[in-house]
């Protein structure tokens, strides 16, 4: 955590460090794989198309390539 601004009514910058260590990468890319079983089961017919990361996100390296890229997050002031 750090002071983003002298200003008291600015928030402070968090680098919580997410994403940081191989495990939670890949952590995170069995989370998307689940999903899309449990999508692709009983709720298919229920849902619309997925919108993220899309249904051309195909295979685990890609999967990894977007979380990896897509997972930012940013400090409101």
């Amino acid at each position: 955590m750090r002071l983003r601004s002298a200003d008291p009514t600015w928030a402070p910058a968090i680098d919580a460090g997410y994403l940081t260590d191989d495990c939670d990468l890949e952590a995170l890319v069995t989370g998307m794989e689940r999903a899309r079983d449990i999508a692709a089961g009983p709720l298919a017919r229920v849902l619309a198309e997925e919108w993220s990361p899309g249904g051309t996100v195909r295979g685990r390296e890609a999967l990894r390539t977007k979380a990896s890229r897509g997972c930012g997050w940013s400090t409101p002031r």
